[in-house]
């Protein structure tokens, strides 16, 4: 029976192959044999034009320029469309001399962002949110407290794409990793976050999650951090993103009858704007750094809420200080994506 590989080792081989790495490096770099490494270039580039012998063609400076106006405008994505155009002008390039000619353009490799995909009219509604809050100070941002779910994977990431970029150039939609909301996941997590410190976290047994467990959570969870950090309703200001199961009849109610003021204009897919992001991301690299993968979902539970709770009043400082900047690139960005 031939050998299945875990879906973040297979995520992780197919990114190194779509980089263009050789096969002894990826080998090397996640131990998956060499007959298997070939195998799945053949699965994953089946089309990849094979270097043949002979002397390599000089590229004229005018081609050159072509090239970079391509992949800076997004017409060529990798250096695989690159190298099959400069085939298709008769300049037969290996793969590894096409890298380095677009690296000699100003050309740089990195990996994409995940991002949600922002549509135009979310995109006008992000900017106009953005200029409605455009004054509020640190000050104001401080009675928020920001809340997320999350994924988190008992081993790796999800795998990650490559794009190229000039140097020069601010980051454009085709350097960015699009994603639909939705899907689910090794465990789901729910959290929040206040400027004195982390708020309680719990992981989220049911997944899709519905309205009365969702409800369930902020009565439990949200409450026990307004009372951990002697919070009234008064005081602060409660944010969650526009998912269904926050909007629905049943959580609205439960917002009213509890007396929660929170923001009711949430941009769409705005985790550009929402600073626990960043907390998400630092946890999960953390998780990532374990020697060893957790045995169980109660042992990967065990490792996050230890991680998270390492979070500092300090910590919180900076993110919340940051909330007019990130106002400020929506703003410039017209709504549209920003480099956070």
């Amino acid at each position: 029976m031939p050998y299945k590989l875990s879906n973040d080792t297979r995520n992780n081989v197919i990114s190194l192959i779509k980089a263009g790495k050789g096969t002894k490096n990826i080998v090397q770099a996640t131990g998956v044999s060499r007959a298997l490494v070939i195998l799945m270039k053949k699965q994953v580039d089946p089309d990849r034009v094979k270097p043949r012998g002979g002397r390599v063609s000089t590229v004229p400076d005018f081609t050159k320029q072509v090239i970079a106006f391509k992949v800076r405008k997004g017409f060529l994505l990798s250096a695989k469309d690159v190298q099959r155009y400069l085939w298709s002008l008769g300049y037969k390039l290996q793969y590894s001399s096409t890298t380095q000619l677009m690296r000699s353009l100003g050309l740089k490799t990195l990996y994409k962002k995940k991002k949600p995909l922002i549509k135009r009219t979310n995109q006008k509604k992000r900017l106009e949110w953005a200029k409605k809050h455009r004054d509020w100070t640190v000050e104001d941002w401080n009675k928020v407290i920001f809340s997320d779910e999350t994924k988190i994977n008992r081993w790796g990431s999800d795998g990650a794409q490559i794009t190229w970029k000039h140097k020069d150039d601010p980051l454009r939609p085709h350097n960015y990793q699009t994603q639909l909301k939705g899907g689910g996941g090794s465990m789901m997590v729910w959290g929040c976050m206040t400027s004195s410190g982390v708020g309680y976290a719990c992981r989220i047994i049911e997944y899709p999650m519905k309205s009365e467990l969702y409800t369930h959570i902020l009565d439990t969870s949200y409450k026990d951090t307004l009372e951990h950090f002697s919070l009234s309703n008064e005081e602060v200001i409660f944010q969650q993103d526009g998912d269904t199961k926050h909007t629905s009849k049943l959580t609205k109610k439960w917002l009213a009858d509890n007396g929660i003021n929170y923001i009711q204009d949430w941009p769409a897919n705005s985790p550009d704007l929402n600073p626990i992001e960043h907390l998400w991301h630092h946890v999960k690299l953390k998780l990532d750094a374990y020697d060893t993968k957790p045995k169980n979902m109660d042992e990967l539970w065990d490792r996050f809420d230890a991680e998270w709770n390492k979070f500092t009043k300090e910590d919180m400082k900076k993110y919340y200080e940051s909330m007019p900047k990130r106002i400020e690139e929506v703003i410039k960005a017209k709504g549209g994506y920003t480099k956070r």
